[in-house]
Protein backbone atom coordinates (compact mmCIF):
# COMPACT_ATOMS: atom_id res chain seq x y z
CA UNK A 1 0.00 0.00 0.00
CA UNK A 2 1.49 3.43 -1.16
CA UNK A 3 0.84 6.42 1.16
CA UNK A 4 1.35 9.57 0.46
CA UNK A 5 2.55 11.58 4.18
CA UNK A 6 1.40 14.89 5.46
CA UNK A 7 2.86 14.94 8.92
CA UNK A 8 5.01 18.14 10.99
CA UNK A 9 7.01 15.67 13.05
CA UNK A 10 9.21 12.82 11.34
CA UNK A 11 11.90 10.79 12.61
CA UNK A 12 14.05 9.56 9.96
CA UNK A 13 16.02 5.61 10.86
CA UNK A 14 19.36 5.92 9.19
CA UNK A 15 19.91 2.90 10.64
CA UNK A 16 17.96 0.82 8.42
CA UNK A 17 17.97 1.23 4.19
CA UNK A 18 15.28 0.01 2.12
CA UNK A 19 16.68 -2.11 -0.93
CA UNK A 20 13.35 -3.45 -1.52
CA UNK A 21 9.68 -1.47 -1.66
CA UNK A 22 7.92 -1.57 1.41
CA UNK A 23 5.12 -4.11 1.55
CA UNK A 24 3.17 -2.90 3.91
CA UNK A 25 2.87 0.71 6.49
CA UNK A 26 0.98 1.44 9.62
CA UNK A 27 -1.78 3.57 9.26
CA UNK A 28 -1.80 5.39 13.06
CA UNK A 29 -4.14 7.72 14.04
CA UNK A 30 -3.00 10.92 15.47
CA UNK A 31 -5.18 13.72 16.86
CA UNK A 32 -3.37 17.35 16.64
CA UNK A 33 -4.30 19.78 19.24
CA UNK A 34 -3.94 23.54 19.66
CA UNK A 35 -0.66 25.11 20.97
CA UNK A 36 -0.92 28.12 19.48
CA UNK A 37 -3.33 30.91 20.50
CA UNK A 38 -6.09 31.94 17.83
CA UNK A 39 -6.39 35.83 17.10
CA UNK A 40 -9.42 34.74 14.43
CA UNK A 41 -13.41 34.85 14.57
CA UNK A 42 -15.79 32.60 16.15
CA UNK A 43 -17.57 31.36 12.91
CA UNK A 44 -21.03 31.38 14.92
CA UNK A 45 -21.88 32.15 18.61
CA UNK A 46 -21.18 28.60 20.11
CA UNK A 47 -18.13 27.09 21.16
CA UNK A 48 -17.30 23.88 19.92
CA UNK A 49 -16.00 21.00 22.97
CA UNK A 50 -12.56 19.86 23.08
CA UNK A 51 -14.07 16.56 21.55
CA UNK A 52 -16.11 17.79 18.83
CA UNK A 53 -15.99 16.63 15.52
CA UNK A 54 -14.71 20.08 14.08
CA UNK A 55 -11.46 19.89 16.45
CA UNK A 56 -10.26 16.78 14.35
CA UNK A 57 -7.17 17.50 11.73
CA UNK A 58 -8.14 17.22 8.39
CA UNK A 59 -5.03 15.15 8.26
CA UNK A 60 -5.66 12.67 11.38
CA UNK A 61 -5.66 9.48 9.28
CA UNK A 62 -2.53 10.50 7.39
CA UNK A 63 -0.21 9.46 9.77
CA UNK A 64 1.80 6.56 8.70
CA UNK A 65 4.63 4.62 10.15
CA UNK A 66 7.02 2.55 8.08
CA UNK A 67 7.96 -1.26 8.68
CA UNK A 68 10.73 -2.15 10.81
CA UNK A 69 11.15 2.12 11.60
CA UNK A 70 11.51 3.55 14.86
CA UNK A 71 8.37 4.80 16.83
CA UNK A 72 8.24 8.00 16.21
CA UNK A 73 7.94 10.61 19.73
CA UNK A 74 4.39 12.05 19.37
CA UNK A 75 4.82 15.29 20.53
CA UNK A 76 0.92 16.89 21.33
CA UNK A 77 0.36 19.88 18.86
CA UNK A 78 -2.60 22.00 19.80
CA UNK A 79 -4.28 23.02 16.99
CA UNK A 80 -7.49 26.11 17.36
CA UNK A 81 -11.20 25.62 17.45
CA UNK A 82 -11.58 29.06 16.20
CA UNK A 83 -12.40 29.28 12.69
CA UNK A 84 -11.26 32.57 10.54
CA UNK A 85 -13.62 34.53 9.20
CA UNK A 86 -12.83 38.04 7.40
CA UNK A 87 -14.12 41.38 9.33
CA UNK A 88 -17.74 42.00 9.00
CA UNK A 89 -16.94 45.23 6.83
CA UNK A 90 -15.99 42.92 3.93
CA UNK A 91 -19.59 41.57 3.69
CA UNK A 92 -21.24 44.51 1.65
CA UNK A 93 -17.63 43.94 -0.60
CA UNK A 94 -18.26 40.67 -1.25
CA UNK A 95 -22.40 41.14 -1.96
CA UNK A 96 -21.37 43.69 -4.47
CA UNK A 97 -19.87 44.76 -7.54
CA UNK A 98 -17.83 47.87 -8.59
CA UNK A 99 -20.96 49.88 -9.33
CA UNK A 100 -23.59 47.48 -10.90
CA UNK A 101 -21.92 47.49 -14.17
CA UNK A 102 -23.57 44.45 -16.55
CA UNK A 103 -20.66 41.52 -16.54
CA UNK A 104 -21.72 39.95 -19.97
CA UNK A 105 -23.85 40.44 -23.30
CA UNK A 106 -27.11 38.85 -22.20
CA UNK A 107 -27.25 40.82 -19.00
CA UNK A 108 -26.57 44.10 -21.14
CA UNK A 109 -30.01 43.33 -23.17
CA UNK A 110 -31.95 43.00 -20.34
CA UNK A 111 -31.01 46.15 -18.25
CA UNK A 112 -33.29 49.27 -18.57
CA UNK A 113 -30.84 51.12 -20.54
CA UNK A 114 -29.57 48.30 -22.74
CA UNK A 115 -29.91 51.10 -25.46
CA UNK A 116 -27.37 53.39 -24.34
CA UNK A 117 -24.53 50.04 -23.68
CA UNK A 118 -25.68 49.04 -27.43
CA UNK A 119 -24.73 52.60 -28.48
CA UNK A 120 -21.39 52.53 -26.58
CA UNK A 121 -20.51 48.76 -28.27
CA UNK A 122 -21.39 50.30 -31.71
CA UNK A 123 -19.04 53.07 -31.11
CA UNK A 124 -16.88 50.38 -30.08
CA UNK A 125 -16.50 48.29 -32.97
CA UNK A 126 -16.31 51.93 -35.49
CA UNK A 127 -13.16 52.56 -33.84
CA UNK A 128 -12.17 48.65 -34.46
CA UNK A 129 -13.92 48.62 -38.43
CA UNK A 130 -11.59 52.28 -38.60
CA UNK A 131 -8.37 51.11 -37.52
CA UNK A 132 -8.74 48.08 -39.59
CA UNK A 133 -7.87 45.94 -37.12
CA UNK A 134 -9.33 42.26 -38.29
CA UNK A 135 -10.29 40.31 -41.63
CA UNK A 136 -13.05 38.01 -41.69
CA UNK A 137 -11.64 34.21 -42.97
CA UNK A 138 -12.36 30.82 -42.36
CA UNK A 139 -10.65 29.53 -39.66
CA UNK A 140 -7.83 26.91 -40.67
CA UNK A 141 -7.77 23.39 -39.98
CA UNK A 142 -4.85 23.71 -37.45
CA UNK A 143 -5.57 26.87 -35.16
CA UNK A 144 -8.10 28.26 -32.70
CA UNK A 145 -9.74 30.70 -32.55
CA UNK A 146 -9.58 33.10 -29.33
CA UNK A 147 -12.83 33.51 -27.48
CA UNK A 148 -13.63 37.54 -26.67
CA UNK A 149 -16.13 38.69 -24.46
CA UNK A 150 -17.40 42.60 -24.08
CA UNK A 151 -16.35 44.20 -20.55
CA UNK A 152 -18.60 47.43 -19.62
CA UNK A 153 -17.77 50.11 -17.52
CA UNK A 154 -19.58 53.87 -16.16
CA UNK A 155 -17.13 56.84 -16.48
CA UNK A 156 -17.71 59.63 -14.31
CA UNK A 157 -17.42 62.99 -15.12
CA UNK A 158 -15.82 65.71 -12.63
CA UNK A 159 -19.44 66.20 -11.01
CA UNK A 160 -20.03 62.35 -10.76
CA UNK A 161 -23.80 62.82 -11.86
CA UNK A 162 -23.67 62.09 -15.55
CA UNK A 163 -22.09 59.00 -16.36
CA UNK A 164 -20.31 57.82 -19.59
CA UNK A 165 -21.21 54.25 -20.83
CA UNK A 166 -18.30 52.59 -22.36
CA UNK A 167 -17.76 48.72 -23.39
CA UNK A 168 -14.51 47.30 -25.00
CA UNK A 169 -13.89 44.03 -26.86
CA UNK A 170 -11.54 42.22 -24.96
CA UNK A 171 -10.03 39.08 -26.58
CA UNK A 172 -9.09 36.17 -23.64
CA UNK A 173 -5.76 36.20 -23.28
CA UNK A 174 -5.11 33.23 -21.67
CA UNK A 175 -5.93 30.95 -24.03
CA UNK A 176 -3.11 31.99 -26.28
CA UNK A 177 -0.01 29.85 -26.61
CA UNK A 178 3.28 30.68 -25.79
CA UNK A 179 5.60 30.56 -29.16
CA UNK A 180 2.07 30.16 -31.12
CA UNK A 181 0.55 33.05 -31.15
CA UNK A 182 2.77 35.49 -28.52
CA UNK A 183 6.64 35.26 -27.35
CA UNK A 184 7.63 38.69 -26.00
CA UNK A 185 5.03 40.08 -23.80
CA UNK A 186 6.85 42.53 -21.75
CA UNK A 187 6.41 46.80 -21.58
CA UNK A 188 7.81 49.09 -19.52
CA UNK A 189 6.04 51.98 -17.92
CA UNK A 190 7.34 54.45 -16.15
CA UNK A 191 8.77 55.07 -12.81
CA UNK A 192 7.17 57.49 -10.46
CA UNK A 193 10.59 59.15 -9.42
CA UNK A 194 10.68 60.31 -13.16
CA UNK A 195 7.17 61.79 -12.86
CA UNK A 196 7.80 63.67 -9.69
CA UNK A 197 11.26 64.59 -11.30
CA UNK A 198 9.38 65.97 -13.93
CA UNK A 199 7.34 67.83 -11.83
CA UNK A 200 9.51 69.18 -9.63
CA UNK A 201 11.51 70.43 -13.13
CA UNK A 202 8.56 71.72 -14.25
CA UNK A 203 7.63 73.49 -10.85
CA UNK A 204 11.46 75.38 -10.45
CA UNK A 205 11.92 76.51 -13.65
CA UNK A 206 7.94 77.25 -14.56
CA UNK A 207 7.59 75.53 -17.59
CA UNK A 208 4.78 74.72 -19.49
CA UNK A 209 3.04 71.03 -18.49
CA UNK A 210 0.61 69.70 -20.65
CA UNK A 211 -1.22 66.50 -20.85
CA UNK A 212 -2.64 64.16 -23.55
CA UNK A 213 -4.58 60.77 -23.58
CA UNK A 214 -4.40 58.34 -26.18
CA UNK A 215 -7.64 57.26 -27.83
CA UNK A 216 -8.07 53.00 -28.19
CA UNK A 217 -4.43 52.80 -27.37
CA UNK A 218 -3.92 48.74 -27.84
CA UNK A 219 -5.64 48.98 -31.32
CA UNK A 220 -2.56 50.83 -32.57
CA UNK A 221 0.05 48.03 -32.14
CA UNK A 222 1.04 45.54 -35.32
CA UNK A 223 0.98 41.90 -34.87
CA UNK A 224 3.56 39.89 -35.92
CA UNK A 225 1.90 36.40 -35.00
CA UNK A 226 -0.83 34.99 -36.95
CA UNK A 227 -4.00 35.07 -34.72
CA UNK A 228 -7.60 34.10 -34.87
CA UNK A 229 -10.69 35.09 -32.83
CA UNK A 230 -14.41 34.83 -32.76
CA UNK A 231 -16.70 37.39 -33.52
CA UNK A 232 -17.84 39.93 -31.26
CA UNK A 233 -21.15 38.11 -29.80
CA UNK A 234 -24.39 40.08 -30.66
CA UNK A 235 -22.55 41.29 -33.35
CA UNK A 236 -22.00 38.85 -35.95
CA UNK A 237 -21.71 39.32 -39.96
CA UNK A 238 -25.40 38.24 -41.03
CA UNK A 239 -24.46 35.24 -43.73
CA UNK A 240 -20.72 35.02 -42.10
CA UNK A 241 -21.08 33.92 -38.91
CA UNK A 242 -19.01 30.44 -39.75
CA UNK A 243 -16.46 32.65 -40.66
CA UNK A 244 -13.63 34.38 -37.57
CA UNK A 245 -11.82 37.60 -37.57
CA UNK A 246 -7.76 37.12 -38.26
CA UNK A 247 -6.52 39.98 -36.38
CA UNK A 248 -4.40 42.51 -38.49
CA UNK A 249 -3.56 45.10 -35.27
CA UNK A 250 -3.11 44.02 -31.84
CA UNK A 251 -7.22 44.23 -29.38
CA UNK A 252 -7.31 44.75 -25.74
CA UNK A 253 -6.74 41.42 -23.81
CA UNK A 254 -4.18 39.72 -26.56
CA UNK A 255 -0.53 39.40 -23.81
CA UNK A 256 1.80 41.26 -26.24
CA UNK A 257 -0.67 44.11 -27.04
CA UNK A 258 1.44 46.46 -24.09
CA UNK A 259 4.47 46.02 -25.61
CA UNK A 260 3.05 46.24 -29.35
CA UNK A 261 1.96 49.67 -28.69
CA UNK A 262 5.33 51.01 -27.18
CA UNK A 263 7.29 49.53 -30.02
CA UNK A 264 5.17 51.74 -31.97
CA UNK A 265 5.33 54.90 -29.76
CA UNK A 266 8.99 54.46 -29.26
CA UNK A 267 9.47 54.19 -33.29
CA UNK A 268 7.58 57.40 -33.73
CA UNK A 269 8.79 59.75 -30.93
CA UNK A 270 12.47 58.20 -32.86
CA UNK A 271 11.15 60.22 -35.95
CA UNK A 272 10.59 62.97 -33.86
CA UNK A 273 14.19 63.61 -33.03
CA UNK A 274 13.76 62.63 -29.39
CA UNK A 275 15.76 60.72 -27.33
CA UNK A 276 15.17 57.58 -25.25
CA UNK A 277 16.43 58.02 -21.74
CA UNK A 278 18.62 54.95 -20.62
CA UNK A 279 17.57 55.49 -16.52
CA UNK A 280 13.52 55.06 -17.71
CA UNK A 281 12.66 53.76 -21.29
CA UNK A 282 9.41 55.76 -20.80
CA UNK A 283 10.99 59.23 -20.83
CA UNK A 284 12.04 60.96 -24.23
CA UNK A 285 13.28 64.27 -24.36
CA UNK A 286 14.25 66.71 -27.24
CA UNK A 287 16.55 69.56 -27.97
CA UNK A 288 14.89 72.86 -29.24
CA UNK A 289 16.19 75.27 -31.83
CA UNK A 290 16.39 77.80 -28.77
CA UNK A 291 18.41 75.27 -26.80
CA UNK A 292 15.60 74.65 -24.43
CA UNK A 293 14.44 71.22 -24.28
CA UNK A 294 10.75 68.90 -24.42
CA UNK A 295 10.40 66.50 -22.02
CA UNK A 296 7.60 63.82 -22.63
CA UNK A 297 7.06 60.72 -20.55
CA UNK A 298 4.29 57.96 -21.40
CA UNK A 299 2.17 55.83 -19.05
CA UNK A 300 0.41 53.20 -21.12
CA UNK A 301 -2.25 55.86 -22.62
CA UNK A 302 -1.28 59.00 -20.54
CA UNK A 303 1.39 61.73 -21.32
CA UNK A 304 2.58 64.63 -19.53
CA UNK A 305 5.12 66.78 -22.04
CA UNK A 306 6.86 69.68 -20.52
CA UNK A 307 8.98 72.48 -22.05
CA UNK A 308 9.55 76.29 -22.27
CA UNK A 309 9.26 76.53 -26.09
CA UNK A 310 5.38 76.41 -26.31
CA UNK A 311 5.70 76.41 -30.44
CA UNK A 312 8.01 73.17 -30.26
CA UNK A 313 5.31 71.86 -27.32
CA UNK A 314 2.37 72.66 -30.17
CA UNK A 315 4.15 70.69 -32.95
CA UNK A 316 5.00 67.86 -31.17
CA UNK A 317 1.12 67.73 -30.23
CA UNK A 318 -0.37 68.45 -33.63
CA UNK A 319 2.12 65.22 -34.70
CA UNK A 320 1.01 63.09 -32.07
CA UNK A 321 -2.56 63.27 -33.03
CA UNK A 322 -1.84 62.61 -37.06
CA UNK A 323 -0.14 59.57 -35.69
CA UNK A 324 -3.12 58.15 -33.20
CA UNK A 325 -6.22 59.04 -32.40
CA UNK A 326 -5.43 61.62 -29.40
CA UNK A 327 -7.49 63.89 -27.03
CA UNK A 328 -5.72 67.07 -25.88
CA UNK A 329 -6.24 67.59 -21.80
CA UNK A 330 -4.74 70.73 -21.80
CA UNK A 331 -2.62 72.11 -18.32
CA UNK A 332 -2.27 68.64 -16.47
CA UNK A 333 -4.64 68.44 -13.56
CA UNK A 334 -5.03 65.06 -12.93
CA UNK A 335 -3.14 61.95 -13.96
CA UNK A 336 -2.73 58.00 -12.41
CA UNK A 337 -5.22 58.93 -9.70
CA UNK A 338 -3.16 62.60 -8.62
CA UNK A 339 -4.83 65.35 -8.70
CA UNK A 340 -1.98 67.94 -9.84
CA UNK A 341 -2.60 71.46 -8.39
CA UNK A 342 -0.32 74.65 -9.65
CA UNK A 343 0.88 77.65 -7.80
CA UNK A 344 3.07 79.35 -10.63
CA UNK A 345 3.27 82.41 -8.69
CA UNK A 346 5.05 80.37 -6.14
CA UNK A 347 6.62 77.58 -8.24
CA UNK A 348 4.62 75.45 -6.54
CA UNK A 349 2.99 71.81 -7.74
CA UNK A 350 0.84 69.60 -5.40
CA UNK A 351 0.23 66.06 -5.91
CA UNK A 352 -2.89 64.66 -4.07
CA UNK A 353 -4.39 61.25 -3.91
CA UNK A 354 -7.26 62.42 -1.65
CA UNK A 355 -9.80 60.92 -4.11
CA UNK A 356 -8.25 57.98 -4.58
CA UNK A 357 -7.78 56.93 -1.28
CA UNK A 358 -11.54 57.90 -0.67
CA UNK A 359 -12.04 55.52 -3.22
CA UNK A 360 -10.52 52.99 -1.62
CA UNK A 361 -12.09 53.75 2.01
CA UNK A 362 -15.30 53.21 0.31
CA UNK A 363 -14.88 50.71 -1.19
CA UNK A 364 -13.66 48.46 1.72
CA UNK A 365 -16.60 50.25 3.74
CA UNK A 366 -14.01 51.91 5.96
CA UNK A 367 -15.04 55.78 5.27
CA UNK A 368 -16.00 56.03 8.85
CA UNK A 369 -12.99 53.89 10.30
CA UNK A 370 -10.99 55.88 13.15
CA UNK A 371 -7.15 56.37 11.88
CA UNK A 372 -4.70 54.00 13.28
CA UNK A 373 -0.27 54.21 13.39
CA UNK A 374 -0.52 50.24 12.93
CA UNK A 375 -3.19 47.67 11.25
CA UNK A 376 -2.93 45.70 13.98
CA UNK A 377 -1.95 45.36 17.82
CA UNK A 378 1.81 44.83 17.90
CA UNK A 379 1.42 41.49 20.43
CA UNK A 380 -0.45 40.17 17.39
CA UNK A 381 1.51 37.10 15.91
CA UNK A 382 -0.44 35.80 13.05
CA UNK A 383 0.19 32.09 12.24
CA UNK A 384 -1.16 29.04 10.04
CA UNK A 385 -3.18 27.61 12.27
CA UNK A 386 -5.33 31.16 11.61
CA UNK A 387 -6.00 29.93 8.26
CA UNK A 388 -9.43 28.18 6.90
CA UNK A 389 -9.42 24.13 6.73
CA UNK A 390 -12.70 23.60 5.93
CA UNK A 391 -13.61 23.64 1.59
CA UNK A 392 -16.43 26.01 2.87
CA UNK A 393 -14.44 28.51 4.89
CA UNK A 394 -11.90 28.55 2.05
CA UNK A 395 -14.32 29.35 -0.25
CA UNK A 396 -15.13 32.12 1.83
CA UNK A 397 -11.81 32.92 2.16
CA UNK A 398 -11.06 33.63 -2.00
CA UNK A 399 -13.80 36.49 -2.22
CA UNK A 400 -12.09 38.40 0.95
CA UNK A 401 -10.08 41.53 -0.89
CA UNK A 402 -7.14 41.19 0.63
CA UNK A 403 -4.86 41.04 -2.15
CA UNK A 404 -6.76 44.03 -3.59
CA UNK A 405 -6.40 45.83 -0.21
CA UNK A 406 -2.36 45.64 -0.43
CA UNK A 407 -2.08 46.47 -3.60
CA UNK A 408 -4.30 50.20 -3.49
CA UNK A 409 -2.25 50.92 -0.56
CA UNK A 410 1.39 50.03 -2.26
CA UNK A 411 -0.24 52.20 -5.28
CA UNK A 412 -0.31 55.14 -2.84
CA UNK A 413 2.95 54.47 -0.81
CA UNK A 414 5.09 54.73 -4.11
CA UNK A 415 2.62 57.86 -5.57
CA UNK A 416 2.45 60.49 -3.07
CA UNK A 417 1.98 58.46 0.72
CA UNK A 418 5.99 57.64 1.03
CA UNK A 419 5.07 58.05 4.91
CA UNK A 420 3.26 54.33 4.40
CA UNK A 421 6.41 52.88 3.68
CA UNK A 422 8.16 54.14 7.24
CA UNK A 423 5.30 53.31 8.69
CA UNK A 424 6.18 49.51 7.52
CA UNK A 425 9.66 49.79 8.00
CA UNK A 426 9.16 49.99 12.15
Amino acid sequence: MRTIVSSSDVIFNEKIMHKQPIKEVEVRKVVFQDVTPSISVQKNNSTPMPNSPTNVHPYEDAYVQPENSLTPVQQPVRRSTSVSRPPAKFTDYLMLTDVGEPSCYKETMLASDHAKWEHAMQSELDNIYKNCTWDLVPLPKDRKALPCKWVYKYKYTSDKTSPKYKARLVAKGSKQEHGVDFHEIFSPRVKMTTLRMLLALAANQDLELVQMDVKIVFLHGDLNEEIYMEQPEGYEVSGKEHLVCKLKKSLYGLKQSPRLWYQKFDAFMKTQGCTRSNEDPCLYTKKCSDESSIALILYVDDMLIVGKNKDELSLLKKNLSQTFDMKDLGDAKHILGMRITRDRSKRCIYLSQAEYISKVLKRFNMENAKPLSTPLPTYVKLSTCDSPTSDEDKQFMTKVPYQYAIGSLMYAMVATRLDIDLQWER
